[in-house]
């Protein structure tokens, strides 16, 4: 059982941004600078609801990684809404999904052979 702390759950966010970052390079190369925007909110929102999540919840099951996977989306579509974004749902669903998914794979199969004792550290990478 893996009990994360906040500090863990920021510094494993953080340390995923420049993964998101590489996504969203291709992204924007492919479709667009609009996913730079959406990197800036998906940053700022990702900051927030983890700290939210690292104070409320010590223990996160798989199921709840859905979770929290999906209100994330939401709230990172509910602001871009509110700035005017002139970006299709399916495109936002396209890149988040490709970056979520990208950023799972690489904390489930990478960061714990890289990091052995992160689980048992409380997810903090320093």
């Amino acid at each position: 059982m893996i009990l994360a702390t906040l500090k863990g759950r920021l510094q494993t966010k953080l340390f995923t941004y420049p993964i998101l970052a590489l996504v969203t390079a291709v992204f924007a190369m492919m479709y667009g600078n609009i996913y730079w925007t959406v990197f800036g909110i998906a940053v700022i929102v990702g900051l927030v609801l983890e700290a939210l999540w690292g104070m409320t919840v010590q223990y996160q099951s798989g199921w709840m990684t859905f979770l929290f996977g999906g209100i994330e989306f939401a709230v990172i579509v509910l602001y871009a809404l509110f700035l005017g974004m002139p970006m299709a749902f399916m495109d936002a669903v396209k890149y988040y999904v490709t970056a979520w998914s990208v950023i799972q794979l690489f904390l489930i199969y990478i960061l714990p052979v890289l990091r052995p004792s992160w689980g048992d550290d409380g997810l903090e990478l320093w």
